[in-house]
């Protein structure tokens, strides 16, 4: 495979993200703790949604950092409360996010 140096390095980029998802969190334990149950007990059962939704979770609050709410969606999927929805994306609602497209996520079927 032809890549340029640094560039394209799959692994490394999922380490990376790996890397900076821990550090998110360990720098919020007590906030990630917290949304992560409200996530658990609000996430939509009946119909698909985005993880923007959280923010509106009632006691969910603010973390430290804006990065936490990536690494709340990804911990979410990784215990498996969440899962994404193959190939779909919608708009942000978020005036802020200017209507860029996310993942679609729904509840994981236990």
């Amino acid at each position: 495979m032809i890549r340029a140096a640094g560039q394209f390095d799959l692994l490394e980029g999922e380490r990376r993200k790996d890397e900076g998802i821990g550090v998110t969190t360990d720098n919020n334990l007590d906030w990630m703790a917290n949304a992560i149950y409200l996530v658990d007990v609000h996430a939509p059962h009946d119909r698909h949604f985005m993880a923007e939704e959280f923010r509106a979770y009632p006691g969910i609050g603010s973390p430290k950092s804006p990065n936490s709410w990536g690494a709340l969606t990804n911990l979410a999927v990784r215990r498996r409360i969440i899962e994404k929805v193959p190939n779909t994306y919608s708009k942000s609602s978020s005036v802020r996010n200017h209507a860029h497209e996310y993942k679609v996520y729904r509840r994981r079927k236990y």
